[in-house]
């Protein structure tokens, strides 16, 4: 990943990918937005590589690979949507160029799927665990990536408690430290 792309920045794609503030519902009613559907669809065997790289880290089918630019920075990206067998869709993105991971977004999470990126890092579940244990509530977005300012890779979780206030938390994938914590 680019050094200079940032964290936050990934987060809000992730999230924006799955929430789409100009979207369509495809006939499977996953919601994506219109930059997602008007990108280039990938085919062949390099594109197979990175499904099968994709479904490596989230189990389920994918539904949709597409090639696109990266908003922050230009850089071509390969973004593989998967649906895992329960629950919302997750987007695993990889550089085009390099073929490496560049983040992981998916959006409402239940307990119905998890998604473990490595051995090296903890899951999107354990992170949410460790997380609601400082600031409790639905986590209603989530995005995997290298946080630019740690050096290191990181989960942000968007969350809504009970009274409906947001807050974006992000921990680390590796030491499980909080990193930041903050009110929406």
């Amino acid at each position: 990943m680019n050094a200079h792309r940032s964290l936050p920045a990934l987060a809000i794609a992730g999230f924006l990918l799955l929430a789409g503030c100009s979207d369509k519902t495809a006939s499977n009613g996953i919601t994506q937005p219109e930059s997602a559907q008007s990108g280039t669809t990938a085919s062949g065997a390099v594109m197979q590589d990175y499904v099968g790289r994709a479904l490596g880290i989230v189990p389920g089918t994918a539904v949709q690979t597409v090639t696109a630019t990266d908003a922050s920075d230009g850089a071509s990206l390969v973004r593989v949507t998967v649906q895992p067998r329960k629950g919302a869709a997750v987007v695993v993105s990889f550089d085009a160029n390099s073929g490496v991971l560049e983040g992981i977004s998916g959006g409402a999470l239940t307990n119905a799927y998890d998604v473990d990126p490595g051995p090296y890092f903890i899951s999107v579940a354990l992170a949410a665990s460790l997380v609601q244990r400082e600031a409790p509530g639905t986590v209603t977005g989530w995005s995997f990536a290298r946080s630019a300012a740690a050096n290191e890779w990181a989960y942000t979780l968007a969350l809504k408690d009970s009274s409906g206030a947001k807050r974006l938390v992000v921990i680390s994938a590796i030491s499980k430290n909080i990193l930041s914590n903050s009110a929406l």
